[in-house]
C-alpha cells in the first residue's frame, strides 16, 4: 500500500483523529501528522510529524493553529503539484505577497465590520451559507464564530439550505451568504431574495 494519510489535530489528542490514524496505520498507510505539540499520541504513532509550535494557542478560538494547519496543507499540496505535474512555483510567491493584501483588507473593512457586528449583539442563531468551494468557507466561518460567541451557529451548503434549512429559519436569525462571482452566484442571489421576503437579516 502506497497510501499516505495526513492527520491534523492541534492538540494531537483528538480521539477521532487518533483512532482514524491508528486504523490507517494498521492498513499499511504511512501517517503524516500536523500537530501543535510533538509529544502527543498522534505525533508518536506517525511516521512524520509536522509541529506547528504556535505560541499560546489555547483559548476560546484556536484560529492561530487552524490557520497555520491550512497553510501546511496548502504547502504540501503545492509541493506535490510541483513534483507530479511540474506546475509553476509562482504560487508560493503569490502566497507570500498576499500577506500585505490581507493586512490592507483587514484595515479597510475593520470599521464597517465592527458596525455590522453591533447589529447582531442580541442574535442567537447564525447561518453561514456557501455553494461549491464556498461551502468549505461557510463551515470554517461558522466554526470560528461558534468558538468566539458560543452561540448556535451553522455552516450550510447552498442547495441543501434552499431545500431544507430555509424551512426552519425565522426573521430573528442572521444569515451570511458567501457569494463571489462564480457558478453558484445566481442561485445565491435567488436565496438572498427569498431571505429578504422572510425578513431575515442577510
Amino acid at each position: 500500500i502506497r497510501d499516505r494519510v495526513i492527520a491534523s489535530s492541534a492538540s494531537g489528542r483528538t480521539i477521532q483523529t487518533v483512532k482514524a490514524a491508528e486504523v490507517a496505520r494498521k492498513c499499511g498507510s504511512k501517517i503524516i501528522s500536523v500537530t501543535n505539540e510533538s509529544k502527543t499520541k498522534l505525533a508518536q504513532i506517525s511516521d512524520i510529524n509536522i509541529s506547528l509550535a504556535c505560541k499560546k494557542p489555547v483559548g476560546l478560538s484556536p484560529s492561530k493553529t487552524t490557520t497555520t494547519t491550512l497553510l501546511v496543507h496548502f504547502l504540501i499540496s503545492l509541493g506535490l503539484n510541483e513534483l507530479i505535474y511540474k506546475s509553476e512555483p509562482n504560487l508560493v510567491m503569490d502566497l507570500e505577497s498576499s500577506l500585505e493584501f490581507i493586512k490592507k483588507n483587514i484595515v479597510h473593512i475593520e470599521t464597517e465590520a465592527s458596525k455590522l457586528a453591533s447589529n447582531f449583539t442580541s442574535s442567537n442563531i447564525f447561518h453561514f451559507i456557501g455553494g461549491g468551494p464556498n461551502y468549505g468557507t461557510a463551515l470554517i466561518a461558522a466554526a470560528k464564530l461558534k468558538e468566539l460567541n458560543l452561540g448556535h451557529t451553522e455552516g450550510n451548503e447552498l442547495e441543501d439550505f434552499c431545500h431544507a434549512q430555509i424551512l426552519t429559519i425565522n426573521k430573528d436569525d442572521v444569515a451570511f451568504l458567501i457569494m463571489p462571482n462564480g457558478k453558484s452566484y445566481k442561485r445565491a442571489k435567488e436565496l438572498l431574495l427569498g431571505l429578504n421576503k422572510i425578513g431575515v437579516y442577510p
